[in-house]
């Protein structure tokens, strides 16, 4: 996974911390990512969120039973 530090920030040398919360299919597919918590605020949203968009997951198991999660 690449993620892509903000251009305008480089030289700043700010850093932060984003939460997302996933939500990934039966199939491991990731059908939808928020925000939950970001550290400064807004800064590193879309660059965290752009970082999971490709990403295939495996499933979660209930019963061995591949299911949807977050």
């Amino acid at each position: 996974m690449q993620i892509h530090y903000p251009g305008a920030l480089i030289e700043s040398a700010v850093s932060g911390r984003v939460t997302l919360l996933l939500h990934i299919d039966e199939r491991g597919v990731l059908n939808k990512a928020q925000v939950e918590e970001s550290i400064p605020e807004g800064v590193f949203d879309r660059a965290a969120l752009n970082a999971w968009t490709d990403v295939q997951f495996s499933p979660a198991l209930k019963d061995g039973i591949a299911v949807k999660s977050r």
